[in-house]
């Protein structure tokens, strides 16, 4: 598709796109549309698309072509919070300058550039291509907004759409649809939300367990094992709630229980730190994968409300970029001043003779423990302790 071609096309598609309601249009061969209420959005994909693993937390959907033999089309929606000053051009500027930036990102260029309305909201529309790791790719995106009432918060929502450049001609007519299909609707904390259908297993790195993660979850790796989580935008744009699987080495002689209790106090100590007020709900035996576990359930609350941080993690933040501006989301602008948190431990000696143990945690905001415990149990269903090493694993790579 030669670019000139391409921008003429880009915004005769996107006119058009633009001008229907999504109310009025029935795209064809669309499937249903979802209301991803979590961001506030509600979209559907063409038949013969399949949703895929979210990787970074601000990924809403992942969605690619479901026939391996034909053309390979992914289409990636993603939000980010930011302070009602940011403009929509602003940040699209600061998107597309990320992905410039990339180091297997070579030869970049921006085609066209066009206005758009989505769903009722001034947005704006590019088309570009670049070449990744020296192959050819071509890509459409579409960024729009909506600020959320009595909140400091505008949510800036991506829809980007790539296929290699001989399959570009394919790129234009999915986004019109996708981008006709989109209507907004109440933001609602991401704990309302179902768990959602499972992923593909994943193994880690010394495939001594697997992880199933919830299909509209980030998932990524992390020194010690897994992170994963969902978006809150009425939180202000953090990953809450937010789930760990973490494997460590511990002394010969500890198991679940006794690590888990040591555990315990160090939390207990360094709430005190921390200025929060830390209530021991419960704490027992249990199990997970099958094995004997050792389970607490706490809840933390800030001493002071003016002082609470939702704590996250480095390891969980975005990797997409946004401007300046961003919202001090987790801080006491927020209405939610608790975090109910969930861990339980499996010990295991591993092929090689090493005591590690084996840990889930799961932080949940404010003060539900039965929706907590529920939550906690959907996602315990998807770790799998490995009986023995395998010579087969899933590479996470491939799943983007």
């Amino acid at each position: 598709m030669a670019p000139k071609i391409a921008a003429v096309t880009l915004l005769v598609i996107l006119i058009l796109a633009g001008s229907v309601s999504a109310q009025t249009s029935k795209p064809s061969a669309m499937k249903p549309a979802v209301d991803y209420s979590n961001a506030g959005i509600s979209l559907a994909f063409p038949k013969g698309f399949k949703t895929v693993q979210c990787m970074d937390n601000a990924h809403i959907v992942r969605a690619r072509t479901a026939d391996p033999n034909g053309p390979a089309v992914a289409v990636t929606i993603s939000a980010a919070a930011t302070k009602k000053n940011i403009s929509t051009s602003g940040f699209a500027n600061a998107i597309i300058q990320d992905l410039r930036s990339q180091v297997t990102v070579r030869h970049f260029v921006v085609h066209k550039e066009t206005p758009i309305v989505v769903a009722g909201s001034k947005g704006v529309a590019l088309l570009y291509s670049f070449k990744f790791h020296a192959k050819g790719t071509t890509g459409a995106d579409v960024f729009f907004s909506r600020d959320l009432a009595d909140s400091p918060v505008r949510i800036f929502y991506l829809i980007r759409i790539e296929a290699r450049s001989e399959h570009a001609d394919q790129i234009l007519p999915v986004l019109g649809k996708v981008v006709s299909s989109i209507s907004f609707t109440p933001v609602r904390p991401a704990t309302e939300d179902a768990v959602g259908p499972l992923g593909e297993a994943i193994e880690d790195a010394a495939k001594l367990y697997s992880l199933r993660p919830p299909l509209l979850w980030f998932i990524k790796r992390t020194d010690t094992g897994f992170v994963s989580g969902k978006m809150d935008y009425l939180l202000g744009g953090i990953p809450m709630p937010l789930f760990r699987v973490v494997s460590i080495p511990i002394s010969s002689d500890a198991n679940a229980e006794s690590s888990s209790k040591a555990w315990l106090e160090q939390a207990k100590k360094g709430s005190m730190s921390m200025r929060l007020d830390t209530e021991v709900i419960s704490e027992g035996a249990t199990k997970l994968s099958g094995r004997d576990a050792y389970q607490f359930v706490i809840r933390q609350a800030s001493i002071n409300p003016k002082e609470f941080q939702y704590q996250v993690g480095e390891d969980a933040k975005s990797t997409i970029a946004a401007p300046a501006g961003s919202p001090s989301a987790h801080k006491s602008s927020f209405k939610k001043k608790t975090v109910t948190h969930i861990q339980r431990t499996i010990s295991s000696i591993t092929p090689e003779g090493e005591n590690r143990a084996f840990t889930l945690v799961l932080r949940y905001p404010g003060e539900d423990t039965a929706g907590a415990r529920a939550m906690f149990e959907e996602l315990a269903a998807g770790f799998t302790l490995n009986e023995a090493p395998k010579t087969e694993s899933i590479d996470l790579m491939k799943l983007k």
